[in-house]
């Protein structure tokens, strides 16, 4: 078969489409993981900060206990058995606590896609 202009172009549309699809599987990608430990992050450092109060120490103390997020990387994810938007994720997440340099460790955790995003449940 001749390589024109007309079969040139088919071909590319179908490799870019394939490409496409193979990325596509449903399952959260690093930046939605990233998101949702995150926006956990966060709100158990407000959760924390609004039980301590107005004291400065305090809050300074307890900053410096609280886990800081640097990064997540999804290993594989599949569909959860029970159904819905749900997929069980073999993570690495890296923090560090207390200043200290940061850890870097394998997790499973399962992810549901909500009305606002990605979050995810523990235990």
């Amino acid at each position: 078969m001749p390589f024109t202009l007309k079969t040139t172009t088919r071909m590319t549309c179908t490799l870019a489409a394939c490409a496409l699809l193979a990325g596509c599987d449903g399952s959260p990608s690093d930046a939605d993981i990233k998101t949702a430990i995150q926006n956990d992050v966060q709100a158990a450092e407000r959760q924390a900060f609004a039980m301590i109060g107005d004291d400065p120490l305090a809050k300074q103390a307890a900053a410096a206990l609280l886990p800081k997020f640097h990064d997540a990387k999804k290993l594989g994810c599949s569909k959860d058995a029970g159904g819905g938007e749900a997929y069980v994720c073999d993570i690495e997440v890296t923090v560090s606590i207390g200043g200290g340099q940061p850890q870097t460790n394998a997790a499973k955790v399962r992810f549901v896609k909500g009305s606002n995003g990605w979050t995810f449940t523990k235990g």
